[in-house]
């Protein structure tokens, strides 16, 4: 008898058992493969249980798109590289390096598909901070200095990852926008004046620390400057601002060029790579660097880097870990809010905890190749969201750029000739993407002066005390404010005769009852009976926690101090938690110290609640409405029924 290949009803039970089983296994490792790496669902949505119409991959347009999307941010990411391991005060084949394999994981692995992940300004300052808060004497070799960089984006990648693993994306939400905002504008000031050594041509200027110690020094050896190398810095500096203000320009329709072929050029013009290639020609035409002094980057070693993870430094990882964490933090914040603008612009959804995991990978996997800690770029985000990204794989097609600029370029020696000072004006634009002046300019106009405090506090601080202070600042900014808004407890407090009017309104209007009270309380008897003058009702708007419980002690505390002497029957307190569908165990807790005090006092406090969750946890801890008199009410409408209270006179 045939029987069909994949037909299984025929074989014996045990083989059908092993093969449902292996079948099992391999949809296991699918769904694996599917969660933490998006890209394999987004190029292959046939292999995704539910994938919705809208981000199925089109090979036919979408693989031109990210080809293009790929060499374009590629062409950005070369110059940038090298000029942020300058930055990091390191050898700049190191920047090739973290440019290499950290954008292929997160294309793999991350969950936006514009985002471009490589060395950025932020953390290459917060890097060389770090490194130098180690070595204050410069006694380190570039060989030591290198091992310990890799070994902070190991660091920074293992933290990463595991903030993914634990499911710790909405650490983004700490830091507030006004203060965000006036960090980075602060560390962009940090990071110009640092340049502003090679920009003018000095050597030997030491360019860390605080802006105003920088600028002290550098007009101190103001007479040392070569003039050659600030002409060209300006010069450049000059020919690529005004071509990223034509770009804004046409970007915001000006010549009716925005929805044209035109604008899209205009829009990816390389100029960051044009002016790099004319300072390299005319360095080497004029040579400039033997006849006038000007510095060049020299020799670049060629090929693709081998396997390294420095074991010397296994005894500086406690050191680093301060530095790791605030590279982190900074990273992931400024990653996630170029990813949430992105998403909303295309509709997409965003994952932060699977960010921290493309983003954990990318600096794991880049270190393992000597890479220096990385993060998103703001600017190459931009480009390659305009260059038509669609998917990760725009994000491999940059590695693959990168990798071929190791391999060809390096070894021609085409980067040889190029000018410091042009690398100094290669950063100090690139600054300009982290310059925010339109969030003090809304603070102003809306008047809301405590965020422009914050704003303005974060900028002076930072700018004063360097990056690497600055983010421990913001974190404490951010967590006060917190702290502050979380302890205090939104509440309504209404007086049985004199408030009669708001207290029928909000309490005894027809047909109003919780959506989550049992269905015994929707259908609750009318009362007989009002309010009078000894009752106090305490409604909880913002909801209870351990953070504002004590707070909602002392309102009670004082209510009963205040009122009870002046009300001749006594007191009751009704404690309306309606709101809350939670509650947790310190709330409890002190919800029982406030009771034992008020049973002290002769006075009754009435707990409203619908919740089956929070009653039964009330009941475990000791309140019930079993008890004589019952502390428990599904609502105030229950409690006068109950207690049949006498009338407002």
């Amino acid at each position: 008898m045939h029987r069909d290949e994949g037909d299984s009803e025929g074989l014996p039970l045990l083989t059908q058992a092993r093969l449902a089983k292996r079948k099992s296994r391999v949809l296991a490792l699918a769904r694996i493969c599917l969660m933490y790496l998006p890209l394999i669902g987004t190029l292959f949505p046939f292999l995704a249980a539910k994938t919705s119409p809208s981000s199925k991959y089109s090979f036919r347009t979408g693989l031109r798109s990210d080809i293009i999307a790929g060499i374009t941010v590629g062409v950005m990411i070369v110059p940038q590289g090298l000029a942020y391991s300058i930055l990091c005060g390191l050898p700049p084949i190191y920047g090739l390096y973290s440019s290499l394999l950290p954008p292929l994981m997160y294309g793999l692995m991350g969950s936006s598909r514009q985002l471009s992940v490589g060395p950025v300004a932020v953390v290459s300052i917060l890097t060389a901070e770090g490194l130098a808060s180690m070595d204050p004497d410069g006694l380190w070799s570039v060989e030591e200095k290198v091992a310990h960089a890799i070994a902070l984006a190991m660091l920074v990648g293992l933290l990463t990852f595991a903030c993914g693993v634990f499911r710790l994306g909405f650490i983004e939400t700490v830091l507030s926008r006004p203060v965000t905002s006036g960090y980075l504008t602060a560390v962009a000031i940090i990071i110009a004046s640092s340049q502003l050594g090679s920009l003018l041509g000095l050597k030997g200027l030491s360019t860390h620390g605080s802006p105003l110690v920088t600028l002290y020094s550098i007009i101190r050896h103001m007479h040392e400057t070569n003039p050659t190398s600030a002409v060209m810095a300006s010069v450049a500096i000059v020919i690529m601002m005004g071509v990223k203000a034509f770009k804004m320009w046409v970007a915001r329709g000006k010549g009716g060029w925005r929805t044209g072929p035109g604008g899209t050029i205009v829009r990816l013009f390389p100029d960051m790579l044009l002016v790099i290639v004319a300072s390299i020609l005319i360095t080497r035409y004029y040579d400039l660097n033997t006849v006038h002094g000007v510095q060049i980057l020299g020799d670049i070693p060629s090929g693709l880097p081998v396997p390294y993870l420095p074991a010397e430094t296994v005894w500086s990882l406690g050191m680093l870990l301060p530095t790791a964490a605030s590279i982190t933090l900074v990273g992931f914040v400024e990653s996630v809010s170029v990813a949430k603008a992105m998403a909303t612009r295309s509709g997409e959804k965003l994952n932060p905890n699977q960010e921290l995991l493309g983003l954990g990978a990318a600096n794991i996997v880049g270190a393992l190749f000597q890479s220096f800690p990385v993060s998103a770029s703001p600017p190459r985000s931009a480009v390659n969201d305009l260059a038509g990204a669609s998917s990760g794989l725009a994000s491999v097609m940059c590695s693959v750029f990168v990798g071929c600029a190791l391999l060809f370029f390096s070894p021609l020696g085409v980067f040889y000739y190029l000018p410091l000072p042009v690398m100094a004006s290669v950063i100090i634009v690139a600054l300009w993407e982290l310059v925010d002046v339109h969030e003090p300019m809304f603070l102003w106009r809306i008047r809301h002066l405590p965020d422009m405090a914050q704003l303005l506090a974060t900028f002076a601080l930072t700018i004063i005390l360097g990056a690497g202070e600055g983010v421990l600042i913001i974190v404490i900014i951010s967590v006060t404010i917190i702290l502050n808004r979380s302890s205090n407890v939104e509440f309504n407090l209404t007086r049985g005769k004199s408030d009669k009017e708001a207290l029928e309104a909000q309490y005894f209007t027809p047909d109003i009852s919780p959506v989550s009270a049992p269905k015994q309380a929707a259908s609750e008897p009318q009362p007989k009976e009002t309010l009078s003058s000894r009752h106090r009702i305490l409604s909880i708007q913002s909801g209870l926690y351990f953070a504002n419980a004590s707070t909602a002690k002392e309102i009670i505390i004082d209510l009963e101090r205040t009122d009870h002497p002046a009300s001749p029957e006594g007191l009751v307190i009704i404690l309306d938690l309606t709101v809350m569908n939670t509650i947790d165990s310190t709330t409890i807790h002190v919800l029982l110290e406030t009771d034992a005090y008020m049973s002290a006092r002769n006075v009754p406090l009435i707990i409203i609640t619908s919740n089956q969750k929070v009653i039964g946890m009330l009941n475990r801890a000791g309140f019930s409405p079993d008890t004589h008199p019952p502390t428990i009410f599904y609502s105030v409408r229950e409690y006068l029924y109950m207690m049949d209270s006498p009338r407002i006179e």
